[in-house]
This record gives C-alpha cells, sequence and structure tokens, in this order.
C-alpha cells in the first residue's frame, strides 16, 4: 500500500481553531438591521472566549427573539463545539441547514465531524455540497478523500453483508456505492450476483448486462473482494469527475479539453503556476473550463491569436508531446541524459524536435517502427492515460 493511500485512510479528529480564525457567520447569513448591534455584541463576547455559558443562554433568548437571524444559531454551535458538545452541535448545524440547505460554514462542520466518526458517506455528502456553494482546493481534498474512504467502506460491507447472507443490507450498500461510481463493472457484476442469490432474476440481468456494458474500461478490480490501491487512488484523484475520467480512457482521439482535465488531475499542482488569469473566448459552456483555465495560465496549452482554446478539437501528438515537455520543465524534471532522437518526420533543431527530447529520452512517448514521431496522428485516451502515469510517476520517483 503506497504511504498516500496509507494517508488517506487515516482518520484526522476535527481541529478547532483559535476563535480569532473563525469565519463570522454574519458574513455568510447576514443579521437582520434591527438585530445587528445585539448579534455585534455577543459574537464579541464570544470570541473573548471568557463567558460562553452566559453568552450561550442570551443567543437562545437573541434567537428566540429573532429566529430568521441563523447567524445566532451556528455561534451557539461553535460554542458547543467549543465545549466538546459535538451531538449538540451537530443538532444546531442541522437547523442551518434546515432553514439555508447550503450555508457553508455549517456543511463545513457537518463534514468534517462526520469524516472525524468515520461517517465518510455522509462527510462525502456535505464536502460535495460545500465545494458546489463554495469552491476551493483545499474542500475538494477533503471530499476526494472522504469519497475515497466511502466507497471502500460501502465495498467492504456490502461483501461481507453477501458473506453473512444479509442479501437485502447487502444490496442497499451495492447500490449505495454506485451511486457514487455508478460505471464500475466490479460493483454491478457483484450486485448481480446478490441479486440473483435472492431469486431476483431480472434485476440481476439488468446489473450483468451493465457489468459488461462497462467491462471494457478499467475499474476498480476486485481482488478477493477488495479494492485495489490502484482503483482507491484514481477515485481519490477524481472524485466526482471519475466519470470524465473513464471517458477519456476509453476515448479513441482525446480533445483539447479531455486533456487539460487529464494533466491537471494528475498533476494537481499546476494551479500553483498560474502566472495570471488568461482570457478565453470559447470554454464558457465547457465542463473542463477550470482545468483549460489552468492549463493555459501555467503555460502547458496553447490559443490561438484570437484567444480561443478550441476545447472540442482533438488533440495531435505533437501538442500532446509539446504539453508534455513544458510541464516536465515546469516541474523540473532533469534532462535525459540518452542521445538525442530524431524522428525521421520532424526537422532536426526545429522547435518541436527539441520539446520531443525528453519526452522520447525518457520513453513517454515513442516513434513507429519506421522511425516516425506522427506528429499530426490523434492521441488515444489509453495512450494519453498510460503516458500521464509514466510522467507522474517520474516526477514522484516510484515506479507506475
Amino acid at each position: 500500500m503506497t504511504p498516500l493511500l496509507i494517508a488517506l485512510l487515516l482518520q484526522v479528529p476535527i481541529a478547532l481553531p483559535a476563535r480569532a480564525q473563525l469565519e463570522n457567520p454574519a458574513s455568510v447569513s447576514p443579521v437582520p438591521q434591527k438585530a445587528q448591534k445585539d448579534y455585534d455584541k455577543l459574537w464579541k463576547r464570544f470570541l473573548s472566549g471568557k463567558e460562553d455559558t452566559k453568552v450561550a443562554s442570551d443567543l437562545d433568548r437573541f434567537f428566540k427573539k429573532h429566529p430568521e437571524a441563523l447567524s445566532g444559531l451556528i455561534v451557539h454551535a461553535y460554542i458547543d463545539l467549543y465545549a466538546g458538545r459535538i451531538m449538540e452541535s451537530e443538532r444546531r448545524f442541522h437547523q442551518v441547514l434546515a432553514r439555508q440547505s447550503m450555508d457553508p460554514v455549517a456543511l463545513f462542520y457537518l463534514g468534517e465531524l462526520a469524516y472525524a466518526r468515520g461517517d465518510f458517506v455522509t462527510a462525502n455528502d456535505f464536502f460535495t455540497r460545500l465545494q458546489a456553494r463554495r469552491p476551493a482546493p483545499e474542500v475538494e481534498m477533503k471530499r476526494q478523500r472522504a469519497l475515497l474512504l466511502a466507497m471502500d467502506t460501502l465495498w467492504q460491507g456490502a461483501r461481507r453483508a453477501a458473506a453473512d447472507n444479509q442479501l437485502p443490507e447487502a444490496e442497499r450498500l451495492y447500490r449505495q456505492a454506485l451511486h457514487l461510481a455508478p460505471r464500475e463493472a466490479a460493483l454491478h457484476g457483484q450486485l448481480g450476483d446478490v441479486l440473483q442469490r435472492a431469486g431476483k432474476r431480472d434485476e440481476a440481468e439488468a446489473e450483468f448486462r451493465l457489468q459488461r456494458e462497462y467491462s471494457g474500461s478499467p475499474t476498480l478490480v476486485a481482488s478477493d473482494h477488495e479494492l485495489t490501491v490502484k482503483g482507491l487512488e484514481e477515485l481519490g484523484r477524481w472524485g466526482n469527475q471519475i466519470e470524465r475520467f473513464r471517458e477519456i480512457q476509453l476515448s479513441k482521439a482525446i480533445t483539447r479539453e479531455q486533456l487539460s482535465a487529464l494533466l491537471t488531475g494528475y498533476f494537481p499542482e499546476l494551479t500553483d503556476f498560474r502566472q495570471s488569469t488568461e482570457i478565453i473566448t470559447d470554454i464558457q459552456s465547457s465542463w473542463a473550463r477550470n482545468a483549460i483555465e489552468t492549463v493555459v495560465a501555467a503555460g502547458i496549452l496553447d490559443r490561438t491569436a484570437n484567444h480561443a482554446f478550441q476545447p472540442a478539437r482533438t488533440a495531435t501528438r505533437g501538442e500532446f508531446a509539446q504539453a508534455l515537455a513544458r510541464l516536465m520543465r515546469l516541474l523540473r524534471v532533469s534532462p535525459a541524459t540518452l542521445a538525442p532522437i530524431a524522428p525521421l518526420d520532424v526537422v532536426s533543431g526545429s522547435t518541436l524536435y527539441l520539446e520531443l527530447q525528453p519526452v522520447l529520452g525518457y520513453g513517454l512517448l515513442s516513434l513507429d517502427k519506421a522511425g516516425n514521431f506522427n506528429v499530426a496522428a490523434q492521441v488515444s485516451g489509453e495512450e494519453a492515460v498510460s503516458t500521464a502515469e509514466k510522467l507522474h510517476g517520474l516526477i514522484h520517483k516510484k515506479t507506475p
């Protein structure tokens, strides 16, 4: 098991920051003007941390007087958290969500608390909603970690239930897992086995058909009914974009938007190299918009002269190789020490010739039997993913 996976599987208790670092709930849920002065006094007293019992009592009265002021309820939930009254705190945060379903403060702490007690399915739900409400890299990392562990929890629970002949429970857990990863062939097959044992032949056959349909794509392979490390790492990397990843893997010819998503998926550190916000005129409706903006701003892929990216255009081997070479320079991969490799169809000394050297030297891409690179040829999803894994292994010093 890799160190990354071991780190992901560790349950980290919720860590409370200093009170002064807490977000004032009123910045998210504005307090009615008539209640603003009273709220500000209560918030200041809470930050002092000197009279929590009295502040809590005053907050109860405040909220009864101003039930529309959800910020007061959140501050009371904060007090419960610092006092270790976890159930009370969760109850108040749930009250907030019942009134304001996408409140980011409540979503964050409910996600943290669910994760800390090992309820990864619930944690994934809260972090997914939080990411939709307020996207942030740290939230996305929490969401991916929760998703990863939720899948493992559901799979293992379903396996145990099936082994104990608890077929309804096994079915329920497999269906939950498939809700998170609907195209996983192994899951459909195992659910089909459970349904067949339960005498639900038509439903079982439907699952077996889905298993056959999706079996052409790489899946979370079951070995002794356990998730493989590779499958878990894929879920951890792609999260709720796992379906897009599967589409890329199966593509006969990847597009520029798919290439952008692939590179940012395998190399999230690219976001650290965004030098400026670039004007791109044709990506507003692209599912990979954020990834495209990242690779363009980092100088990995180019726009046209009129600021278009052409996200649906098929990527060529030439621009794929160029993107890889730029990425290698950006991430400081040492030059290959081999003698230059000269493709017959690339002019010696040209920019592309120079870009190809690290890519060919490290065996990320290769020439055909005739010695050509085939610059204008398409790149299959299988080749693109394999190459990304090789480069990821090279950069992180491990065998892919």
